[in-house]
C-alpha cells in the first residue's frame, strides 16, 4: 500500500500499514478497524458473503485476505455463518413450514426485494425495501 493512503470509509490519512486490499479483484482500500467494522455489521445483517462497501463494487470480500486483518471472534463468527449457510435444504423445511405458518396467521407479508417478513400496522398495502 502506498504511504499516506486513505481509508475509503472513514476517509482518515492512515499509515501504508493500516490499509489493507480485502480481494485480489478489487483496487478498494480500507483500514482495519472499518474492515471489522463492516464485516461485523453484515453478520448482525446476516451476510455471509460480504461485498466490498464501495458503492459499484460487487467483489467478494476473500476471507483468506480479512484473517490477519480483523480479530478471531469476527472471523469465527464468519466461519460460523458460513456453515450454517451450507445447511441442507431438509434440513430447514420444519423451520420454514413453522415460519409460513407464523406468517399466515399474523398476516404477514415478505418485501418483494429481501424477503423479510414484514407486518403492516397501517398505510397502503405497497411494500418498499
Amino acid at each position: 500500500m502506498a504511504e499516506g493512503s486513505v481509508c475509503e470509509i472513514c476517509m482518515e490519512a492512515k499509515p501504508g500499514n493500516e490499509m489493507r486490499n480485502t480481494s485480489n479483484n478489487c483496487s478498494h482500500t480500507y483500514c482495519s478497524k472499518c474492515i471489522t467494522e463492516h464485516i461485523s455489521a453484515k453478520l448482525q445483517e446476516n451476510f455471509t458473503m460480504i461485498t466490498c462497501p464501495e458503492l459499484n463494487c460487487k467483489q467478494v470480500f476473500e476471507r483468506h485476505m480479512c484473517r490477519d486483518i480483523i480479530p478471531l471472534q469476527v472471523f469465527d463468527r464468519w466461519e460460523t455463518a458460513l456453515k450454517e449457510s451450507l445447511v441442507l435444504p431438509s434440513d430447514k423445511v420444519e423451520h420454514d413450514m413453522l415460519l409460513i405458518q407464523l406468517a399466515e396467521k399474523n398476516k404477514w407479508r415478505q418485501c418483494p426485494g429481501c424477503k423479510y417478513y414484514v407486518e403492516r400496522l397501517t398505510g397502503c398495502l405497497h411494500i418498499t425495501c
